[in-house]
């Protein structure tokens, strides 16, 4: 089956099966484009394309130029927002606990790429800070201002990276949810089912910033992709 959008959507990019299950399930989707070298799903209204990307800011990148592809946005800039979903590490906030980004730092660039803030609206917005290993995370903190407060993950910063040349800034968002601590040796589990449950928690949230962002899409723009 095909993964097109059908008209104006919204692309999912989450970094591992276990963060996807609850999306699967709420978004009613099923497998397209099988054979691809990432895990893609589309549902049946042709309003959400998921892709399975990875952990790590390359995977991301790449993972959001293929479903650029596939879904049809890189036919239609402005049509398609986009949204990266998954876990992340916190030093206080309780687990289960959802926060926007509104800025990241790529700690292997040492540099800072922001979000616009209403992408993620009605959402405690925190800075990102993107690893490459789960080590630096420690000496982070203490290095990076405001990095004691912040959100860490391994592809937000590979995911704004090539999201903000497929759209436009207030069309992309990322949501994170606490899951471990920065003192953590290891990320969970790709298939992890206490953090399937963590995002089934924080879906009524989440789902409510996506609403906002499929609504936010110019209606132009939505009905020009229709039938791309």
């Amino acid at each position: 089956p095909s993964c097109r959008l059908s008209r104006g959507g919204l692309v999912w990019v989450v970094a591992t099966p276990a963060e996807a299950a609850p999306l699967f399930r709420h978004l009613k989707t099923t497998s397209c484009a099988a054979g691809g070298p990432f895990a893609t799903h589309r549902s049946a209204d042709g309003r959400h394309m998921l892709v399975i990307s990875g952990r790590g800011r390359a995977l991301a990148a790449a993972a959001v130029g293929y479903a650029s592809v596939l879904s049809g946005a890189s036919r239609r800039r402005g049509s398609v927002a986009w949204m990266n979903v998954g876990i992340g590490a916190h030093g206080s906030l309780s687990a289960g606990t959802l926060r926007g980004l509104r800025s990241v730092y790529d700690s292997s660039r040492g540099t800072y790429a922001s979000f616009s803030a209403p992408a993620a609206e009605g959402v405690e917005l925190s800075l990102g800070v993107s690893v490459l290993r789960l080590a630096e995370m420690a000496s982070l903190q203490s290095h990076v201002p405001s990095a004691s407060d912040a959100i860490f993950d391994s592809e937000a910063a590979g995911f704004l990276e090539v999201g903000r040349l497929v759209a436009p800034l207030e069309q992309l968002a990322a949501l994170k949810v606490v899951a471990i601590r920065p003192t953590a040796t290891a990320w969970p589990s790709p298939t992890d089912s206490a953090v399937e449950m963590l995002v089934e928690h924080a879906w009524p949230q989440v789902r409510l910033v996506a609403d906002k962002m499929l609504a936010a899409l110019p209606q132009e723009a939505a009905d020009r992709c229709s039938g791309c």
